[in-house]
This record gives structure tokens, sequence and C-alpha cells, in this order.
């Protein structure tokens, strides 16, 4: 798990950057990348983000909308009020839990659970 936190404050003001697939975190000088492939579900904690991948957890100062809009397009759907996932990273659905393939289970909100499933058909 990494010990410091990454803003996704970019030099560009309050955008993300998002090009070739990697997204930009810069945190005090310091600065992250992150392939949207790798990343398994973003979860919202208060005035931040958890950024779940693979093998690694970064945390970030920015909102889950931003994210969800930023992602929409590459595979990513929102599966509850705080959490968006993967879709290529869900294993199966039972019930009211997401579980993913490396075996983290995430909840399924009541009013995302017609959308997720409709995903999932398709």
């Amino acid at each position: 798990m990494r010990a410091g936190g990454f803003s996704c404050w970019s030099a560009y003001g309050d955008r993300m950057i998002l090009q070739d697939n990697i997204i930009d975190l810069t945190y005090k000088q310091q600065k992250q990348q992150v392939n949207i492939y790798d990343i398994e579900y973003i979860e919202a904690d208060e005035w931040r983000c958890k950024i779940y991948t693979v093998c690694d957890e970064i945390v970030c100062a920015k909102r889950l909308r931003d994210f969800s809009s930023l992602l929409a397009g590459y595979g990513f759907i929102r599966c509850h009020k705080g959490y968006i996932v993967n879709t290529a990273m869900v294993d199966k659905i039972v019930s009211a839990r997401i579980f993913l393939k490396s075996g983290r289970d995430i909840p399924l909100g009541r009013a995302y659970k017609e959308s997720v499933q409709r995903e999932f058909k398709a």
C-alpha cells in the first residue's frame, strides 16, 4: 500500500489529465502515473478518493464524480454512491456484492443495480 496520498491536481489547474490511458497524479510536487486499465475500483472516502489498482492503493484529493465522468468511456461504471468499478475486473455479481478477479468485493447499491446488470448483459 502506498504511504503517501496523491492529489489529482495537475500543473493544468484542477483538471485530471488522461493521455494514452494514463492518469497523471501530482501531490506535493511528486508525480505518479496510473494506467486506467490497472485500476480495479475507486472508492470515495470523505473529501478524497482511494484508487485501488491490481497491486497498489493511491489516495487522491478529488471527487468520485470527477473520476466517473473521466472514465465513463473506458469500461468503468458507477455501482454504488461511493464506488466506481472497472468492468473488466469483475468476476461475478451476487446479490448486492460485486466480486472482483483479485478476490476483493465491493457493494452494489440498490439505485445502481439495474444499470450494472444491464451493462453485464450487453
